[in-house]
């Protein structure tokens, strides 16, 4: 039998966290009277209850990986939550076999698919890079996106040379190089707000993200 040997993933499916979160918010509704419209606020309150700011850094990371990865299929059973304590606060991906496609710019291909009869919801996607090369993401991790930066193609290509052809190894790189040149375009390099150290991810964060999300 030909196969990848993997661990199993820890945690539990990213449902879980979802249904927290709802049962959080049937709890303040009901002592509410359930005539309150949720606001902005009232979503933190629930969101930082149940989740933890590590996960926040998670999150983007994977985001970032799997944009350089080609994984097209990170959809909501597609990934595995920890819990640390009573909040969920790791992240793991899994079922990873729609990485390393054709595709390169995701940007593009959202753009193209407006008025195709796709998805909607593919279209409220943030593609990490823009259509004009710039990060779409509000945050990053700070040493992330320096170890982005001091990745070389032929890094890669050594990494995926026994694994992949070498098309998909070619569009890996390409997007590597898109990643790394958004990086880049930050007025203020690594100084720039968008890039977070570990301590730095907390409610605020988590606020400016949900409000950006528009969900």
């Amino acid at each position: 039998y030909k196969g990848n040997l993997m661990s199993f993933a820890k945690g539990e499916g990213a449902d879980h966290a979802a249904k927290a979160l709802d049962k959080k918010a049937k709890e303040d509704n009901e002592k509410l009277g359930g005539k309150r419209i949720e606001t902005v606020e009232d979503r933190m309150k629930k969101i930082t209850a149940v989740l933890a700011p590590s996960l926040q850094k998670e999150m983007t990371s994977l985001q970032v990986l799997d944009y350089i990865c080609g994984q097209g299929d990170r959809k909501l059973g597609n990934y595995f939550v920890e819990k640390e304590g009573d909040k969920y606060a790791h992240v793991h991906g899994i079922d990873n076999d729609m990485s390393f496609g054709t595709g390169i710019d995701l940007a593009a291909e959202i753009e193209d698919s407006r008025g195709f009869g796709i998805d909607a919801g593919m279209q409220k996607i943030l593609p990490v890079v823009g259509l004009k090369g710039e990060l779409t993401i509000p945050y990053m991790d700070k040493q992330l996106a320096k170890n982005i930066v001091d990745l070389s193609a032929d890094e890669i290509r050594f990494a995926l040379k026994d694994l992949l052809a070498p098309q998909f190894i070619e569009n890996t790189v390409a997007r590597l190089k898109m990643v790394q040149d958004a990086i880049k375009k930050e007025e203020q390099g690594f100084d720039s707000p968008r890039f977070r150290e570990d301590n730095e991810w907390d409610d605020t964060t988590a606020e400016d993200m949900v409000k950006k999300s528009g969900d």
